[in-house]
């Protein structure tokens, strides 16, 4: 009698198993799963104030805006920004020996130069969409410099954590 159950119990699954490959039975439910990737950002962009190319060398400057920075990533982790000068800290005289040191305030905070360079953004978080603006200004004291042309690079480095 066990062996009768069991046959019939073995037909009954084969049958269910044959009919749902019939193209008349249908399924009362179904999934589809979803997926995506976001593709990392970090970017950032540098516009320079009309000041930074006209800078009043000789005169003295406190906190005279040159440029707005603009951070911008997508990494939960966040970021970090770097600024380097390639004179470290000093307009220097275009073929010349004169020089005049500045100082920076990035997003309100002094810039210290190391080895001509600073880390001025340490953020453990994303950006909003729209990124974050920060202000960077300049501040020298007045010198009798040569008559010529002063300059120097600075570069924005944001690298994600």
């Amino acid at each position: 009698m066990n062996i009768r159950i069991a046959s019939k119990a073995f037909a009954l699954a084969a049958l269910i198993a044959a009919g749902s490959a019939l193209p008349g039975f249908s399924a009362t439910t179904g999934t589809l799963s979803l997926s995506g990737t976001v593709a990392p950002v970090t970017s950032i962009s540098v516009v320079a104030d009309a000041n930074a190319s006209s800078l009043p060398v000789g005169s003295a400057v406190t906190n005279l805006k040159i440029a707005t920075v603009v951070e911008l990533t997508n990494n939960k982790a966040g970021y970090t920004v770097v600024l380097s000068s390639a004179n470290g800290g000093l307009l220097k005289q275009a073929g010349g020996p004169d020089s005049l040191a500045y100082a920076l305030r990035y997003d309100g905070q002094a810039v210290s130069f190391a080895g001509g360079s600073a880390l001025v953004s340490d953020v453990a978080s994303r950006t909003g969409g729209a990124g974050v603006a920060k202000e960077l200004d300049i501040s020298f004291a007045s010198a009798f410099l040569n008559a010529d042309s002063y300059s120097d690079t600075l570069t924005f480095t944001i690298s994600a954590k």
